[in-house]
């Protein structure tokens, strides 16, 4: 199935997923309300519960289709950081960089979604994740390193659906991958020597 082929089919599910799911978590709500005894409540709250993850589906089905639009200009690398840093929400994550340059032309609200993705994704398999940062006359080069078990060998982590996570819709690499090649530029992963993983997105001038 083309790249084309599965955006459209992803918006489709998400639009007609939407509508009943609503009305669905909306009776759940309901019931929820309604009920006193307790085995009762714990049922509730447990379809809810699985409602709640088939809605993050649906929104992560809609991200996928949208990574492919992105409006470029000039935005500070600086507040970038600081926006993962605080979307991270998480001790495990380091950022290091030496001189950066001031701005660099990408869409901020895409990017910092990529990124997030990539550092959310590694931070839930590692106990210590690293975020360097790098710019030359060329490119700005960002790689993400963490120390969990690394990738699988033979599977394309940027593949939807392809996820070792319990909770994972093995749609964050993807929609990270498709955000990058919009902006024209390149992501790859691949295992450290010495054990962990290392995503590296490199974005050109």
């Amino acid at each position: 199935l083309g790249s084309a082929a599965l955006g459209e089919m992803s918006a489709l599910l998400a639009h007609e997923i939407r509508n009943p799911l609503a009305a669905a978590m909306g009776q759940t709500e309901l019931l929820e309300v309604i009920l006193e005894d307790e085995r009762a409540l714990a049922k509730a709250g447990e379809v809810r519960s699985e409602l709640e993850r088939l809605e993050q589906l649906t929104h992560k089905l809609l991200q996928f289709v949208n990574s492919r639009r992105v409006e470029k200009t000039a935005c500070e690398v600086a507040a970038l950081l600081e926006q993962i840093q605080k979307l991270a929400r998480s001790q495990k994550l380091v950022i290091e960089h030496a001189e950066l340059p001031e701005r660099w032309d990408y869409d901020e609200v895409t990017l910092l979604r990529a990124v997030d993705n990539v550092v959310s994704n590694a931070c839930s398999f590692g106990e210590h994740v690293v975020l360097k940062v790098e710019a030359s006359a060329a490119a700005l080069t960002m790689t993400v390193s963490d120390d969990g078990p690394g990738f699988a060998q033979g599977v394309d982590v940027f593949a939807p659906f392809v996820t070792t996570r319990l909770q994972g819709t093995g749609l964050g690499l993807s929609i990270a991958a498709e955000i990058v090649r919009a902006h024209g530029g390149v992501i790859t992963a691949q295992n450290r020597p010495g054990g962990g993983a290392q995503v590296c997105i490199r974005l050109p001038r």
